[in-house]
């Protein structure tokens, strides 16, 4: 850790403070918690990771982006889905979700077909099940995903 980390005096603090250092600009207040959800990660999501980055196969689970999936069929899906997607679309879906049944203007046209493109190619991958699982709160927009995915049901 002290080659790696170029830190002196190896600990669990020391390397949180060292990753707050190089990756927030040494604001630690603001951002403790993010590196204390990260360290909550068991290990073996972080080598099912690195296996998806480095395009391993021979697994039962294989990992893949949207847009990854185009072509692509699998007995059994399972879409994390949150209101953003990518750095620039803070409210990519949960937009999609709020018009689902509203006429566009040109421009938000435009960004309401890539949504709905982007959640076509990933819905249609699965040949038997498919879950969607959305990490953010869907109140405003709930009656809009029943009516294009039927009964909502709580993750427990």
């Amino acid at each position: 850790m002290r080659n790696v980390f170029q830190i002196d005096k190896v600990s669990l603090e020391n390397l949180k403070k060292y990753i707050i250092q190089e990756l927030f600009d040494n604001e630690y207040e603001k951002n403790i918690n993010e590196v204390e959800i990260f360290f909550k990660i068991e290990m073996n999501q972080y080598f099912n990771w690195y296996k998806y980055l480095m395009e391993e196969r021979g697994e039962k689970i294989y990992y893949h982006t949207y847009h990854g999936t185009k072509g692509r069929e699998f007995e059994n899906v399972v879409i994390i889905m949150k209101n953003s997607f990518g750095g620039n679309n803070k409210d990519f879906f949960s937009n999609f979700f709020k018009n689902y049944n509203l006429e566009f203007k040109k421009q938000d046209l435009k960004k309401h077909s890539e949504a709905r493109n982007l959640l076509y190619v990933s819905v249609t991958r699965s040949i038997k099940n498919l879950k969607i699982f959305y990490t953010d709160d869907i109140s405003e927009f709930s009656e809009n995903i029943k009516e294009i995915f039927g009964d909502i049901k709580k993750f427990q």
